[in-house]
């Protein structure tokens, strides 16, 4: 390609990686890296959260990161899943490194942004990422009103949405519009394209507000809720096009193929 998408890849990763396996994020990355050139983003941004004595693994992944154009940002801090009364809250931590990020100003430089954690891999089902990513971006442009576009992982994703009045009394909709589907739920940060602005006027709104950074995909969906104009603003793309796949996980128990999701009668 001549020139690479408005597109920001934020990688959100972290020392401590996932159940004392420390190289989750080189397989995550190498992986994406074989499906997109890395020149097709306009900027590449990865921020690592360095618990304390991780000195070496910090290293390593800095390394790694640079090695293939990102641009490095580093924060020191310990923290715990399910300590958020504590000291060590993820979600308060999580919140700070994402006011961070989409404050950036090469981030700020671009239209769109990739939320992408260091612990998944995308499921292409034999297509071009690229495109798959070109017509994210082109379904945010021609409709403002949608504010992000998540990269589901469950197959069965539309009918666990449409489960979730039956399940929790939340009163979901769908809508198939071409190869994506709208829905009113809420956030995931899964891996999703996004506004470069929109996620910087909602972390400017959690900055401000100390309560909203409790929980981290809470928070996004109510301050990007309001800044959408419609009652379908979240959008995911069609689970049989592309899906992506968790590997942020004990050994044996990443996801190889897509996974569908039980749902009880």
């Amino acid at each position: 390609m001549n020139r690479p998408l408005p597109l920001a890849l934020c990688v959100f990763d972290t020392t401590k990686q996932h159940f004392g396996r420390k190289d989750i994020y080189r397989h995550a990355i190498s992986d994406l890296a074989a499906k997109i050139p890395l020149e097709c983003f306009k900027t590449r941004l990865v921020h690592i959260k360095a618990s304390s004595n991780d000195e070496v693994q910090l290293a390593e992944q800095e390394a790694f990161y640079r090695s293939l154009g990102f641009e490095v940002l580093v924060t020191p801090g310990d923290w715990r899943h399910h300590d958020e009364n504590g000291g060590n809250s993820h979600q308060r931590g999580y919140s700070a490194d994402l006011i961070k990020v989409y404050g950036h100003p090469s981030v700020l430089a671009c239209d769109y942004v990739w939320h992408f954690e260091s612990d998944w891999k995308v499921d292409t089902k034999g297509e071009q990422l690229i495109d798959r990513l070109s017509e994210g971006l082109a379904q945010l442009a021609s409709n403002p009103r949608l504010v992000g576009i998540r990269f589901p992982r469950f197959l069965n994703e539309v009918d666990r949405l449409n489960n979730l009045m039956r399940k929790h009394g939340l009163n979901v909709r769908t809508e198939r519009r071409g190869s994506f589907i709208y829905h009113n739920d809420n956030l995931s940060l899964n891996p999703g394209l996004f506004r470069s602005y929109g996620m910087f006027l909602a972390t400017r709104l959690m900055k401000q507000n100390p309560a909203l950074q409790e929980h981290v995909e809470h928070a996004f969906t109510h301050t990007l809720s309001w800044m959408a104009d419609g009652d379908l603003p979240w959008a995911i793309y069609d689970p049989a096009r592309v899906s992506v796949l968790h590997i942020g996980t004990k050994v044996g128990e990443e996801d190889v193929t897509p996974p569908v999701e039980t749902i009880t009668p």
